[in-house]
């Protein structure tokens, strides 16, 4: 099965992934932050969503306009939160400030909810007016929709909660936590499919990758006053956050190079 992807949103996905990770782990490592942490916390999104919009015409015929819309403003959204921290990083340390980046941060992950919705919706309007020939250009299940509609849905929730008390709360972090969860499942279920297209090794990561970003926030869940703690706040918060994101980046690395490999054969003359 070929990638439909270009080499242009491929490349620009897997390198906003690993630049908004990498802005992550800088801030576990300088807890304040810094103008790079931020600044590659701003670029990153922003190349996800240059990515979309030079696969936007394909994308709107597969899953809908507003689908592609959406995620794409959700994902602006995401860069411009870290904007006022790129200006001034010792605006981290305001506690009005964090409440505005965790605001957008949870409008963002509810608009990529409110996207895979709408696909949800589509999916099912397409085998009602044309059984099962109607669903060709939708080829994720109903499951994984749902699962990373929902995902996305409880981890902005969760967020949501978090802006209302930044001390946190058992149940803002279990939202977290639950979120990608889903989205990891979400993935497995629909395995055989993005394995046969994207290649095991790329599909393996990014499960892997979900999986580690669902840890962000588990130990706080069990131990709310940790997520206070000057060591392991940090780490956990941003660390574990910031990994399972460059995994995300390094997933999209493999897909470029089985799409490169794939070219390449179809370029060999037969023998």
């Amino acid at each position: 099965m070929t990638i439909d992807a270009s080499y242009l949103s491929l490349t620009c996905g897997a390198i906003g992934a690993l630049v908004y990770g990498l802005g992550c782990l800088a801030v576990w490592i300088t807890p304040e932050g810094t103008r790079l942490a931020w600044g590659l916390q701003v670029v990153g999104p922003l190349l996800v969503a240059v990515g979309l919009s030079t696969q936007l015409e394909h994308m709107a015929r597969r899953i809908g306009s507003w689908a592609v819309r959406l995620g794409i403003i959700g994902l602006f959204v995401w860069a411009v939160s870290g904007v006022p921290f790129l200006i001034s990083p010792e605006s981290y340390a305001s506690p009005g400030w964090n409440q505005v980046l965790y605001l957008a941060w949870s409008a963002a992950y509810l608009l990529f909810a409110l996207a895979l919705f709408l696909v949800l919706g589509r999916k099912e309007s397409r085998l009602e007016q044309g059984g099962a020939t109607g669903d060709a250009g939708i080829h994720a299940s109903f499951s994984s929709l749902t699962l990373g509609a929902v995902g996305w849905m409880l981890f902005g929730l969760g967020f949501l909660a978090y802006a209302e008390d930044l001390v946190g709360t058992r149940f803002a972090w279990g939202m977290q936590a639950a979120g990608p969860i889903l989205l990891a499942l979400a993935l497995a279920t629909h395995l055989d499919h993005l394995a046969r297209r994207l290649g095991v090794a790329a599909v393996t990561v990014a499960i892997v990758g979900a999986g580690v970003w669902s840890l962000t926030t588990v130990a706080f869940v069990f131990d709310p006053p940790l997520a206070q703690s000057a060591t392991w706040g940090p780490l956990c918060f941003w660390g574990v956050y910031g990994a399972g994101i460059v995994l995300g980046g390094v997933s999209g690395v493999l897909v470029i190079a089985r799409k490169a490999r794939a070219t390449r054969g179809r370029q060999q003359p037969p023998r």
